[in-house]
């Protein structure tokens, strides 16, 4: 391979194309007025061939390795004796790779088998059935992050536009006690289903089928022997552990605890649990599944949008541009079921005129 000729002053253009929107702190900001130019492919001329087809930019790797070390480590400064000491520590469990150094918000994202390198969109719509439903907001993630981490957002944004909805709906990735716990302090109500257990044990020895009191923080198994310890984990999650001579000679033995397991059984549970419990009772019914139902017209429009206004390609880079094309696109499905609305003479709610508000 040889080196490019006259492509490197095309790779980073952040202080330029991006000037108008990000401030001129911004690391993309500085990194590409400041670092990258310090760079010249000519200084590794010597590790290249002079025949061949262009390799990558040097330059061009060697601010990837910069911008991966600096994902990598902790920066802080520390003061002795009136110095100031600046100290670099490495993170242990290293974060994503950088996919794209001219855009350092895009993750690798995974949900299921499904893998993708981007960011997520959250969509929110009204759901009035009968009626127009029209979309509240689009709201943007980070690739890699919980889909449970933006109810936050998704609260602020209600706010902003004056809406007070009664309930939320959502699929199983939104659903967790703590959730359904925010929301009820606001006086509303989290609806969706919550995830089973993956415990490879029998349904009667799950975590769930033991008594569980979070008052009181004691649990009675199936076989009605209170748990001798609790312990308040560092992830806020209460564990409850059954001495070892106790469960050695209970007859569900092999079935609860297991043979390979030298102690024993050890449950952990959500310090939101008695949300939870009530919710898996509460799913369980017809009346339950039924309103549920209401949530599956979302699909539709995620389809939509990804079909028709090509959301699942980002047409700009950065979170700014993520969030602006989310913005525009959910606006432009608004538009057209507004006309279709209009032209089909269809009474337009006053939920629905909130929706459509910038």
């Amino acid at each position: 391979m040889s080196i490019p000729r006259n492509q490197q002053e095309e790779l980073f253009s952040a202080d330029k194309e991006l000037a108008d929107f990000l401030t001129a702190d911004d690391p993309m900001m500085v990194f590409s007025r400041e670092i990258y130019p310090a760079f010249k492919d000519e200084e590794f001329a010597q590790c290249y061939s002079t025949k061949g087809r262009w390799a990558t930019s040097p330059a061009f790797l060697a601010c990837v390795t910069i911008l991966q070390f600096r994902e990598n480590v902790v920066i802080t400064e520390k003061e002795i004796d009136r110095k100031v000491f600046i100290q670099a520590e490495e993170i242990q469990i290293p974060k994503q790779t950088i996919f794209d150094p001219r855009d350092l918000s895009l993750k690798l994202g995974k949900k299921a088998s499904k893998g993708w390198v981007g960011s997520k969109c959250h969509v929110v719509e009204t759901s009035q059935k009968g009626k127009f439903n029209f979309i509240t907001n689009m709201i943007y993630q980070q690739a890699q992050a919980h889909d449970c981490n933006i109810h936050e957002k998704l609260r602020e944004g209600n706010e902003y536009r004056g809406l007070e909805p009664e309930k939320m709906y959502g699929d199983m990735s939104y659903i967790n006690g703590g959730a359904i716990c925010e929301y009820r302090k606001h006086g509303q109500e989290l609806m969706g289903y919550i995830r089973g257990q993956h415990a490879k044990k029998p349904e009667k020895f799950k975590a769930y089928s033991f008594s569980i009191d979070m008052q009181k923080l004691q649990t009675i198994c199936p076989a009605g022997q209170l748990a001798s310890h609790t312990v308040l984990q560092k992830d806020g999650y209460v564990g409850f552990q059954f001495r070892q001579s106790t469960c050695v000679k209970c007859s569900f033995w092999n079935e609860c605890v297991g043979t390979t397991t030298p102690s024993g059984r050890k449950i952990s549970v959500s310090p939101y649990y008695d949300y939870i419990r009530e919710r898996r009772e509460k799913q369980k019914s017809e009346a339950f599944r039924k309103e549920m139902s209401v949530r599956a017209q979302i699909e539709g429009t995620i389809s939509e949008g990804t079909r028709f206004h090509g959301l699942r390609h980002a047409r700009y880079h950065g979170e700014f541009g993520h969030q602006m094309q989310f913005y525009l696109t959910g606006a432009a499905i608004n538009v057209k079921r507004l006309i279709r609305a209009i032209t089909r003479g269809v009474d337009i709610s006053n939920k629905a005129a909130l929706a459509c508000k910038t």
